[in-house]
Parts: structure tokens; sequence; C-alpha cells
């Protein structure tokens, strides 16, 4: 692939002020399970590049999966510079990067009958506590090399691997379906599945009976997983560095103030070793690094790439991200959300009634700019005193989240990583409405 990257560059130096190459070399193999059976087993591979040019003082883009497209893609990112942006930046003149690991030789020499034998065995164990659930699993390993070049003399190149395992349960209860899920996901290959068997049993557990909840304001406890789906998507657009600059980030003016709660800390740290969302380099070539986003409640930094950190006229947070087919944007890394003191069960104790919510539907469908957020229940439960009591039912909830951070009644000192990219705590919050049908 370095070949068909120095070939671009040759290309584009002379018809251009500056241009970069991003290019990415991707083998997956997905192992997927269906309604309790192995259903298919594939090995896919997908590489592509995307030239990014300087060309008349604007910014020029174009990308292929083809590797003898090299004219067409050289001239389509000049033709295309006619309609892109003023350049206010220069590229990454970095060739230093912190070592993180991220890859691991034994997840990409996995064998196939290995990874079978995990799924069999993972809908197995949950099965034998009920044999009536319909399970579908899916176990995938990949293998990522990442390359960046740009005529600035700025060089990164690295190796990825990535181990996932999803599971999701479903359960016809009468008239009612229950939909019980985890997953893990690592550079590591992912062979005990102790924790996502635990995870889900617990889950039916818990959903054996089923409780009614009055229509009012009571605490809500989000789970990691909830915290992950409801939670970080409205506060990450509030963080990322293009909605302050277009002045629609409810935290524009507010560098240095009192934000939300002071329990909540949020740090981006993508050197964290072997988990999948770090990485040595940003997509543009800045050295990966941590960055502390809201401190105590205080708010920080914003994520930043090189264009929206120019036309703040601040630096790049190391926040570019980038598939092939798009030009980079700010997004983080890894997140860090800090623990609280107690554990979550602890929490829950003293509590006269509350919610625990796992599962969403339609939480994404909101004013997220704004942080609004609502949804049903698809998976959550109801405790009092520290006891959960059942599940619920026919249940929405609805919120704004930068309202309710400032409402937080705990946060556990345990949590967990959810999807390779975040760890979180259980929160518990004040001010969610919640109304049910039931």
């Amino acid at each position: 692939m370095l070949d068909q990257i120095n070939q671009i560059m040759t290309q584009a130096k002379t018809k251009s002020q500056s241009a970069e190459v991003f290019a990415v070399n991707n083998v997956q193999t997905p192992v997927i399970f269906h309604a309790n059976n192995l259903k298919s087993v594939e090995t896919k591979q997908s590489q592509g590049y995307a030239l990014r040019v300087f060309h008349n003082g604007k910014v020029g883009f174009a990308s292929s999966s083809k590797p003898d497209d090299v004219e067409h893609v050289v001239q389509n990112a000049l033709d295309t510079s006619q309609y892109g942006v003023s350049v206010n930046y220069e590229f990454s003149r970095h060739k230093d990067f912190p070592d993180i690991e991220v890859f691991d030789p034994e997840t990409e020499a996995i064998p196939v009958e290995q990874m079978i034998s995990i799924g069999e065995e993972l809908i197995e164990r949950i099965r034998s506590f009920n044999s009536q659930l319909l399970c579908d699993c899916r176990i995938v390993k990949s293998t990522s090399d990442v390359y960046l070049v740009n005529s600035e003399g700025g060089f990164s190149q690295y190796r990825k691997t990535v181990f996932a395992v999803s599971f999701e349960g479903t359960l016809m209860i009468g008239t009612d379906m229950l939909f019980v899920m985890d997953s893990i996901v690592s550079c590591h290959p992912v062979r005990e599945m102790t924790s996502i068997v635990t995870n889900v049993i617990e889950q039916l557990s818990h959903s054996k009976q089923t409780s009614k909840i009055s229509n009012h304001k009571i605490p809500v406890v989000f789970t990691p997983q909830a915290v992950s789906s409801v939670l970080m998507n409205p506060l990450l657009s509030a963080l990322n560095g293009r909605s302050v600059l277009r002045d629609i980030s409810p935290f524009s003016s507010k560098l240095s103030c009192k934000i939300m709660d002071s329990r909540i800390s949020l740090q981006d740290d993508p050197t964290i070793p072997f988990i999948p969302a770090s990485r040595p380099s940003d997509a543009e070539g800045i050295p990966s690094r941590q960055t502390v986003l809201i401190e105590d409640g205080v708010l920080k930094s914003f994520l930043y790439d090189l264009q929206t950190a120019a036309y703040m006229g601040t630096v790049s947070t190391a926040s570019a991200s980038r598939s092939i087919n798009a030009l980079p944007s700010p997004a983080p890394g890894v997140l860090r959300l800090s623990p609280g003191s107690k554990n979550h069960q602890k929490i829950l104790d003293g509590v006269s009634e509350g919610i625990i919510v796992e599962q969403l539907i339609g939480a994404g469908q909101s004013n997220v700019q704004g942080g609004d957020f609502s949804g049903n229940i698809l998976l959550g439960y109801r405790f009092q005193n520290g006891e959960i009591i059942g599940r619920v039912k026919d249940t929405m909830i609805s919120g704004n989240v930068h309202e309710i951070l400032n409402q937080v009644l705990d946060v556990s000192e345990d949590g967990r990583w959810i999807g390779g990219y975040l760890w979180s705590p259980y929160i518990m919050l004040d001010g969610i409405s919640v109304a049910s049908s039931t």
C-alpha cells in the first residue's frame, strides 16, 4: 500500500501547494450466530486511500478503493478544491509518536474454529439458564494498518487489532418480548465469556417479574451502557470544536466555567494501551495525548482537529477522526469518566424508589445538539430501598443532559469499558421525567 501512497504523493505534490494521503487496509473475520445456530463465517479485506490537497488556497478532497485509480484521485482532489474552504492551517510535520500498544498478534492468529467455539459456549451457557432464549451472537476479529503521509514530512503508521464479542437474546413472554444483551471489545482476543454470561443471566433474573411505575420524577440510575448510549452523544456534541465554531454548542462561552456537578470529570486519553480506540496519532498525524475536557464539573477544553483549532485560534487536541470517504472532523479517542467512592449497589441502598436504565429505544432522535433526550425503556428495572423488584414496561424517560448532569445524586466507584472507547461508572440522576402507560 505504501507504493500507492508514494505514487499519489508524487503526483499531488507537483500540482498543489500541499498534499496529504490517509490510507487504511483492513482484514476482518466475522463469525455470526443467529437463532442459536451458526449462520456464517467469512473473511473480508478492504482498503482505500484519501487525498487532501491545498490548491489555490483552498482544500480539495478525493478518495478511492481502487489500486490503479491514482491519476483520477489526484485530478478529482484538484477539481474539488475550487469548492473547498479556505486554508488557514498547515499539515502536521510530526514523525515521532508515543508508543501506544494496540496490536496483539494473538488476535490476528486466533483460528476461526476457536471463534466458533467461543460463540457456541457463550450461547450454551446462557441458554442453560433459560432454554427458551433465542440467541444472536457475533464474534469478530480484525487487523487494520493505518497510514498518514503528507508533503510537509509528516508520517504516521501503525497496526491495530480488535476482537469483539456481542450477544443479544430475545425471549417471548406471552405477548411481550424481552431483549437482553452485552458485549466486550478489546485489542486482545476475548476467550473468557464469564462476564457476558453473568451480566445476561442477571438481566434475565431481574426481568422475571414486571413492576409498574407511577408518572412522576424519580431517581434514575444509568448503567455504563446507558451512559454511553443516552448521555454521551449530547455531551460530546457540545464538546465538539465544530459545534463551538458554529456557535451552536451550549458550552461555547463557558470555558473555565462550572457546567455540571463537581462529581463529573471527563478526559479523552487515547494513549491507554490495548483499548481499541487508542492510537499513536490522530487521523491528521498529531501525536496522541491526554486532554482533560471536564474537571470537577468545570469545562477545561473542547475537542479540536487542525481546521477547527485554526479557526478558533488554538491548537489541535489530537482529536481528528475520519473515514476514507470523508475529511477529518473532531471526535473523541478514549473517554474516561471519573469514578465515585462507593459500589453501585450502595448508591441504590436507602433510595425509596427509582429506575435502573440499561437500554433505551429512540434516545438519539431528540434535539441532541441542545442536550435533549427521550425514549422508551427497552431494558430497565424498578428498585426500592436497594432491591430490584422487576422489569419496567411501556415506560418512557426524558430530560436534558446538560440539566440533569447538574442534578447528580451519586456516582459509583465501579464501572466498565463500553464499546472499546468509554470507561463509565453508574450514575444516579435526578430531574428525569418518567411516564408509564401501565
